[in-house]
């Protein structure tokens, strides 16, 4: 496609995927989103233009008017944010490098409940899939946010807020159907049990075919997803309010995964299903006080995953306060409980866990100063300490300056610490990736080399210099800003280790050890900018660079990792145009460039990707939108399993969806 050809497309479209409302653009001004509360930097509540962090937030507006069909792919143009499709049901998102399946320096929210797994430290995002209708806004925090949300917070944190119920009034149905097939039917109802008291029922049904391989073969990467939930949100007579919510789901994943044929060497592909099944309950209570208020919240998890036989179940437990002693502070602390016991059957020659039971303790302490010692400058103060039975104490904190020489203009600064909890795998795993057949070297019997977790495996650390600088130009435009620049102390390597005669009877085992002997630096750029051309047309740029090394260390020889590896592009980019072509059509595109990744670590080639939507709104409680997305090649990959590819990749082909929204 040619760069003319791009750039005519574009001026004729003029319009947006992460643009605003579907009825008015113009409702959603500047200033509006720059005094746009936001909670995820600070448990406190500050406008985004009073916050000293890289924090973007997609707004409900942007979710109603995106392409996307999905929560992974609505983060697609945060600027520092890398989402990658492996296959048509998983996903590798992370936020300033370190991307895989399990990428595990990010910390995933809903609505305040954590959905990381602690086999692996990561997401599965495909078990995140909530109707987008329902979804108030997503806050996203690029850099260490575990001095207020805990250890895992390394690069970031995203937490997705559902909308309240009384949001949610009245019926609403969606039908999607889509070219490769797919289909997806929602429903909702909302209402009202008293004047105080709102609810809303949904369920939600998702199908889809087979992709293809990158050679041109088909895949088998067809799925099948059933979710429903509910949410209650009540005040009280004394004006406390409360919320309850819960959801069920049962979702059927096709995968290709490579098994190792220990006699021969060979990597077998076969196919199968992976079932899993689960639910939670969240459970929360805000309580006003004339020194300011505090909160409750409760949530248990649990969830069963058939391919590696886990039974996973979390209790979540958590007391939060905010305290204004006088006008220059603003204190807020919070005491926690976490619990989790994970049951991993395994399978032998596959994926093992030795012991497969294992119960986790985390205690935390949360304390936050929030000093306002100037008309324009303001200091947070804040740190974590977490107990685990695991890691032991981690203490995670972090300082945020932020000064306004005028009201427009924010520059801020900040300096924070935080680690990452080792992942029951690599502590406990064992897990086959090659095979050699019996030789005259080795003997009779065949070699099997395998991932084996390490008992003393220890917690990753990294400390992160940020500086940021937001403007608003004019009532029409502004840009934001963020540098920064991490040390990583303590990551995961792959060693190899001496022969294990005894380990399996009839095998030789070549141990992968998992240890701490690599360290690693980041720095990068993230920019972006916000223009309102006009009362119905915006553009939105974002663009990021990023230049992460890894260092072995002397007594390293680690297997995967060297200095210039990256499993996340250097260079990305997102171009969004908006308009309204016509009083009952809206029009949206969005182009975006993902750069290139390193052969001999991520064979992917960079490439390019061009959405449209086109939509029809002829009443206030219908729409009819006609979306393509991946408009700009034939198919291209973007991400192959990250170690050993032990699931099969499939191609990001072009797809096109008719969707009917009906709210009544």
């Amino acid at each position: 496609m040619r760069p003319s050809w791009i750039a005519g497309l574009l001026l004729v479209a003029s319009g947006v995927s992460l643009a605003a409302d579907v009825d008015t653009l113009k409702s959603l001004a500047l200033e509006d989103l720059a005094d746009m509360p936001v909670s995820i930097a600070s448990r406190g509540t500050h406008t985004l233009r009073d916050t000293a962090a890289a924090v973007y937030v997609i707004t409900h507006e942007d979710i109603a008017r995106s392409p996307a069909d999905s929560v992974a792919e609505l983060l697609r143009g945060v600027p520092g944010l890398n989402v990658a499709r492996i296959d048509a049901n998983t996903w590798a998102v992370s936020i300033r490098g370190f991307n895989g399946r399990y990428a595990n320096k990010l910390l995933v929210l809903v609505d305040g409940r954590s959905v990381y797994t602690p086999l692996f430290s990561g997401v599965y995002w495909d078990l995140q899939d909530m109707p987008v209708e329902d979804i108030d806004r997503i806050e996203v925090i690029r850099g260490p946010g575990a001095s207020v949300w805990g250890a895992n917070a390394v690069n970031g944190v995203i937490n997705i807020i559902t909308r309240a119920s009384e949001d949610t009034q009245g019926d609403l149905v969606t039908v999607t159907g889509g070219v490769p097939w797919s289909s997806r039917i929602a429903l909702r109802h909302g209402g009202s049990i008293d004047p105080g008291t709102d609810y809303r029922l949904w369920v939600r049904q998702r199908m889809h075919g087979n992709g293809g391989f990158d050679d041109g073969g088909k895949a088998h990467d067809n799925g099948r997803d059933l979710r429903a939930g509910f949410r209650v949100d009540g005040l009280t007579a004394s004006g406390d309010s409360y919320s309850l919510s819960g959801g069920l789901y049962n979702k059927d994943a096709g995968v290709t995964a490579n098994v190792i044929d220990v006699h021969s060497g060979d990597s077998l592909a076969v196919e199968s299903i992976n079932q899993s099944r689960g639910g939670y309950l969240l459970a929360s209570w805000q309580r006003p006080r004339e020194w300011g208020g505090e909160s409750w919240k409760l949530y248990y998890d649990a969830n069963e995953f058939d391919a590696t036989g886990e039974r996973l179940q979390a209790l979540d437990i958590e007391f939060f306060a905010d305290y204004a002693p006088s006008g220059m502070h603003g204190l807020n602390w919070g005491i926690g409980y976490r619990w989790v016991r994970d049951s991993v059957a395994g399978q032998p020659l596959f994926l093992e866990i030795k012991p497969a039971d294992h119960d986790r303790h985390l205690y935390s302490l949360f304390l936050e100063d929030d000093i306002r010692f100037a008309k324009r400058w303001s200091l947070a103060l804040s740190a974590r300490a977490e107990y685990s039975n695991v890691s032991g104490i981690d203490l995670q904190p972090s300082a945020r300056m932020l000064w306004k020489p005028r009201e427009a203009i924010s520059l801020w600064a900040a300096v924070s610490r935080a680690t990452r909890r080792p992942a029951v795998a690599e502590r406990h795993i064992f897990a086959p990736v090659f095979g050699i057949p019996p030789n005259p070297p080795t003997g009779p019997r065949p070699v099997i080399g395998a991932f084996v977790g390490s008992p003393d495996f220890a917690s990753e650390r990294v400390t992160s210099w940020e500086l940021g600088y937001r403007d608003m130009v004019t009532p029409r435009l502004s840009i934001d800003i963020a540098i920064f620049y991490s040390r990583y102390r303590d990551l995961r390597s792959i060693e190899p280790g001496d022969f294990i005669p005894d380990h399996l009877p009839d095998y030789l085992v070549l141990p992968l050890n998992v240890e701490n002997r690599l360290d690693a630096s980041s720095r990068g750029i993230e920019f972006s900018l916000d223009w309102r051309m006009s009362v119905d047309t915006r553009l939105l740029f974002n663009w990021s660079w990023l230049d992460l090394h890894r260092q072995p260390r002397p007594d390293s020889r680690d297997l995967f990792s060297r200095p210039g590896q990256n499993t996340s592009p250097a260079h990305q980019f997102s171009l969004a145009l908006s308009t309204r072509p016509a009083p009952d059509w809206l029009l949206d595109t969005r182009l975006r460039y993902v750069g290139a990744l390193p052969a001999d670590a991520q064979p992917v080639s960079d490439h390019w990707s061009l959405d449209i939507r086109f939509a029809w709104k002829p009443t206030a409680g219908f729409s009819l939108a006609l979306s393509a997305r991946n408009l700009f090649d034939a198919g291209h990959m973007e991400f192959y399993d990250e170690l050993n590819r032990r699931t099969s990749s499939t191609r990001v082909d072009p797809t096109y969806a008719l969707k009917m929204v009906w709210k009544f």
